[in-house]
């Protein structure tokens, strides 16, 4: 399995220069000023601001390194949110069965066990559920694919 220090590639388009980074970001200076960024190569590209976009993967990671760290309060709200698998099933029928709502849940004994199914109908007009699972339900989807 590839690591998240393997597979980053950061794109960082700066004001300053015409052709957007393709190179690995190691490094990300900020001040109230202006920004530079720091690729894998050596490269340095200075510019009054930078729009840095990373999977949520490589931020938890502390990839690239931003100096000075960056606010506790968004390094924070780094850490809380999380990542994982969400299996997504469509199922299509003839016709509609179902009641004219957005959602059908499915009740479980706590709430991470509650499942949903979406309803497609609504937006689309087509006779679609999408089943999204939960809990026990998920991870043996998990397991069975």
């Amino acid at each position: 399995m590839t690591s998240c220090r393997e597979k980053h590639k950061i794109a960082a388009k700066l004001t300053s220069v015409d052709d957007p980074i393709l190179d690995r970001v190691t490094k990300v200076n900020w001040w109230l000023h202006g920004v530079r960024v720091t690729t894998e190569n050596g490269k340095t590209f200075d510019a009054d601001a930078a729009v840095v976009a990373v999977p949520l993967g490589v931020l938890k990671a502390n990839l690239p390194l931003f100096e000075p760290k960056l606010p506790a309060w968004k390094e924070a709200a780094i850490s809380d949110l999380g990542v994982g698998n969400e299996n997504k099933i469509a199922l299509f029928f003839e016709t509609v069965f179902w009641p004219n709502v957005e959602f059908l849940g499915v009740v479980a004994p706590t709430s991470y066990d509650c499942s949903y199914f979406l309803n497609l109908h609504k937006a689309t007009g087509h006779p679609v559920l999408v089943y999204m699972p939960a809990g026990i339900p998920h991870l043996l989807i998990q397991v069975d694919t």
